[in-house]
């Protein structure tokens, strides 16, 4: 790799951190066996659950309710009085890939949206910035529908 493609890699980068911590919904990005690799700031802010803490952790931690160990995420649901819709198993496309997209979306004014985003093949941080960029494009869409429900 020459070195401009390595600091066109670091720009890239860096726009991808800026969107993705502005996001204002709450984005988790895990690999296909659902281990956390990166959190934005609206995750941390609305679950109060530190990256660091979630970093290298199962997705199912923090959004599956067990009977015994309620995770964080969903006891912050529950005592908002939230209901939770889940729509699992959607895929989007980039290029050759399919990649499965979890995403719940929350009765809360104003509607906070938790997305699990399952990439296959990551086990490393940075993921191909064009594929996170796809999926921004298409989570802005869903978002979008769901809000004119």
């Amino acid at each position: 790799m020459e070195l401009k493609d390595v600091h066109k890699a670091l720009e890239q980068a860096a726009i991808f951190k800026t969107v993705f911590d502005a996001f204002p919904h709450g984005i988790v990005i895990a690999t296909p066996d659902g281990i956390i690799r990166f959190t934005n700031n609206a995750f941390q802010q609305l679950s109060g659950v530190d990256a660091s803490c979630a970093i290298s952790k199962s997705v199912d931690e923090f959004f599956q309710c067990s009977t015994t160990d309620e995770p964080p995420v969903s006891r912050l649901f529950r005592e908002a009085g939230c209901q939770r819709i889940e729509l699992a198993n959607r895929f989007i496309r980039t290029g050759d890939k399919k990649i499965r997209v979890n995403l719940t979306v929350t009765d809360m004014d104003p509607v906070v949206c938790y997305t699990v985003i399952k990439v296959p093949h990551l086990t490393e941080v940075p993921a191909r910035y064009d594929d996170l960029k796809n999926l921004y494009v298409a989570l802005a869409d869903k978002n979008e529908q769901l809000s004119q429900a």
